[in-house]
């Protein structure tokens, strides 16, 4: 009968806290980005119930334009448009911050199998500065993805709103003239 040594327990101790750790992250990112599409869709109703008092009122108060129901109508689509833009958007950055948290668990284990087989100090140190050479590399270009992501988002988000505000200017300039 073999017995195992203690570097044998010790890796299939570290593939269990692997998978544990896996599960655990993907139940966050999963229930966080619920809970963050619940909370816009909540928001948005209620935006949306305060765009369309205010519209009614704005056209009640204005007689003489009878358009101004119209734009309120379209200014709430508007908006709509923006919030679903917005909520199809909290999937994609739930399903990025997911693949980086579990991508990062992962090197994180490789990053301490590596340290744990040197067999000296200066290979310890050799293989220490490269795991944060290459941290540093990733999380700038992350960094730089998540941004250039969360800057397209918000172009694509406030399109329809600012269509619909240059829509409005020209049509109470076209009423004053």
């Amino acid at each position: 009968m073999a017995t195992k040594s203690k570097y044998e327990y010790g890796a299939q101790g570290v593939e269990h806290i692997v998978e544990a750790g896996n599960k655990a992250a993907e139940t966050f990112v999963k229930a966080s980005s619920e809970a963050a599409v619940r909370g816009y869709e909540h928001a948005f109703a209620l935006g949306k119930e305060n765009i369309e008092a205010a519209v009614k009122a704005g056209a009640e108060a204005m007689k003489g334009y009878e358009n101004v129901a119209g734009l309120g109508k379209d200014t709430a689509e508007a908006v709509a448009q923006s919030g679903a833009i917005l909520a199809k958007s909290m999937g994609s950055f739930g399903s990025r911050w997911m693949a980086l948290a579990k991508t990062s668990f992962d090197e994180s284990v490789a990053a301490s199998k590596a340290l744990m087989s040197c067999k000296s100090v200066k290979d310890f140190v050799d293989v220490q500065g490269s795991l944060v050479r290459t941290s540093i590399d990733k999380v700038v270009a992350e960094s730089a993805a998540i941004t250039e992501m969360s800057t397209k988002v918000a172009t694509e988000a406030m399109a329809p709103i600012a269509s619909r505000v240059n829509a409005t200017i020209e049509t109470f300039a076209k009423a004053a003239h």
